[in-house]
């Protein structure tokens, strides 16, 4: 019987800091085992989060998981390519590599911009005693536009043009947050 087995570590948001995370998510890592049988791989999936999720020394532990065994497993058969298989495949790459470009881009922007959001939301709390009463309702009003954009937007569809305009609003948002 053939067998290969490793573990690998996926960092996930172990890195994340609370200010860099989106709200609501914890930073987490996930620790993968994969045995290699026949022509098969099977994979067992167990998540790790960070309990505490407010310091800089994380408690990990499980995350819910939603069976019993505390993780996920499954499997996959494996296949041998030939070269040409192999070149196809790299050809196809390279002919999506653009497209794979853009909305790498546009998901990262979005991201970004709930991120960038969090934290002004975070300043204005801060703040609020400091903030002009009339420049926090601008600000408020830029947030709402930008999320209300963003949340309608299909961004796996989205035109250059429409992608400019988003990113209009959020130098916008930048800018009369750029004293925060």
């Amino acid at each position: 019987m053939d067998l290969d087995k490793v573990m690998l570590i996926s960092a996930g948001t172990l890195f994340g800091s609370k200010k860099e995370m989106l709200p609501g998510v914890k930073r987490q890592y996930n620790v993968i085992n994969v045995a290699v049988a026949n022509g098969k791989a099977h994979l067992d999936v167990f998540f790790r989060e960070d309990k505490k999720n407010d310091s800089a020394y994380p408690i990990w532990g499980e995350k819910h998981v939603p069976n019993e065994k505390k993780y996920i497993g499954f499997d996959v058969q494996l296949n041998h390519l030939s070269d040409d298989e192999i070149q196809r495949a790299i050809n196809e790459a390279k002919e999506f590599e653009e497209e794979d470009r853009r909305q790498m881009e546009r998901s990262t922007f979005k991201n970004d911009c709930y991120v960038m959001i969090n934290d002004i939301q975070s300043k204005l709390h801060e703040k609020k005693k400091e903030i002009d009463p009339e420049k926090k309702k601008e600000i408020e009003a830029s947030i709402k536009d930008l999320e209300k954009s963003i949340k309608k937007t299909k961004f796996e569809k989205i035109s250059d043009s429409e992608f400019d305009e988003l990113k209009s609003r959020k130098a916008h948002l930048e800018e009369l947050t750029v004293y925060l």
